[in-house]
C-alpha cells in the first residue's frame, strides 16, 4: 500500500492515451530543437527524454483509454520532489560560495538527478524481476519501485560522466552535492510514512 498524501479532484473525463503520448512527443521535440539551438543541454535532455516516452508510450497504449476521476498524490512522491527542489538549491548555494560556476552546478545537478532516478528503477526492476512480466511494467513508476542504492550509483555515474565530458574535477562537485544527498534521503524517508494533509 502506498500512502496517499491527498488527492485532486478531477472531471471523469476519459483520456485516449495514444493520440495524448504523440502530442507529448511533439511537444519533447519542440523542446529539444529550442534547446539544441538556444544551446541549454537541460531542454534538450528533457525534450529528447519527453519525445522517448511519448513515441514509446504512444505505440504501448496506443487504444487505451485513461479514466479520469481523483489523482492521488502519494507522500513518497511528493516528497521526492521536495527533495530535489532543496537539493537543487542546496547545490547552487554551497557550490557558488566555492567559487565554481552556476551553470556547471545546475547543468550537473539535473544530469545528476535524471542518472540517480533511472539507477534507481534500474536496481529495483534487477532485483525484483518477478514483478515484470512486460516492458510496459517497467516503465509504471506509479506502482512503486526505487531503490536508494542504485539512485547513488546512477547518480555517481551520471557526475562522473558528465564533470569528465566538461573536463571538471569530481571531488569538489562532490564536496557540494553531499549535503545535498543527505537531505534527499532524509525527506524521501519521511515519504515512506503515510502522511495526511
Amino acid at each position: 500500500m502506498h500512502p496517499v498524501l491527498f488527492k485532486i479532484p478531477l472531471p471523469s473525463w476519459s483520456l485516449p492515451l495514444g493520440p495524448t503520448l504523440f502530442a507529448l512527443a511533439v511537444i519533447g521535440a519542440a523542446l529539444a530543437i529550442l534547446g539544441r539551438y538556444k544551446g541549454a543541454l537541460d531542454l534538450l535532455v528533457i525534450g529528447l527524454l519527453a519525445t522517448v516516452s511519448g513515441v514509446l508510450g504512444g505505440i504501448l497504449y496506443r487504444g487505451q483509454h485513461l479514466a479520469l476521476e481523483s489523482l492521488p498524490i502519494y507522500s513518497y512522491g511528493a516528497l521526492l520532489c521536495a527533495s530535489l527542489v532543496v537539493g537543487w538549491f542546496l547545490s547552487l548555494r554551497l557550490g557558488e560560495r566555492d567559487g565554481m560556476p552556476r551553470e556547471l552546478l545546475a547543468n550537473c545537478y539535473f544530469v545528476t538527478a535524471i542518472a540517480a532516478l533511472l539507477g534507481s528503477r534500474l536496481l529495483y526492476v534487477l532485483t525484483n524481476l518477478s514483478e515484470f512480466h512486460d516492458l510496459v511494467s517497467v516503465f509504471a513508476l506509479r506502482r512503486g519501485g526505487l531503490v536508494a542504492y542504485g539512485g547513488f550509483l546512477g547518480g555517481l555515474a551520471g557526475s562522473f560522466g558528465y564533470l569528465r565530458r566538461r573536463g571538471s574535477a569530481l571531488l569538489p562537485w562532490a564536496d557540494v552535492a553531499v549535503p545535498s544527498l543527505a537531505s534527499g534521503l532524509f525527506l524521501t524517508r519521511i515519504g515512506c510514512y503515510p502522511l495526511r494533509l
